[in-house]
């Protein structure tokens, strides 16, 4: 049986939002920095080495580049949440499928 002291803590720690309870984060976003064309599966070619992993993925930044997805891309990096690709004027960014 809990002791009055003990369930009189409790009861102020709950009352006054003290208990805390862990809460998982999402997963960051994938941002493709590498200006050049490269694999999906080389986290060298994402922001903080960020494999894609049911996370938003952003092929964004300047310059026309192929993103190859080869057979060597474990299948966990290639469930994301939402995938943006947009390019600068006169400049073309591509995923491609190796095979």
């Amino acid at each position: 049986m809990i002791s009055n002291s003990i369930f009189r803590l409790l009861r102020l720690a709950i009352l006054s939002g003290f208990i805390l309870i862990p809460i998982s984060r999402a997963p960051a976003a994938a941002i493709w920095t590498n200006a050049n064309s490269g694999l999906w599966r080389d986290s060298i070619n994402w922001a903080a080495g960020n494999l894609p992993s049911f996370s938003g993925v952003y092929v964004t930044n300047a310059g026309s580049k192929t993103v190859t997805i080869d057979a060597a891309t474990p299948a966990g990096n290639l469930i994301i949440g939402s995938l943006n690709i947009w390019a600068a004027t006169n400049a073309t960014n591509r995923i491609r499928s190796a095979t």
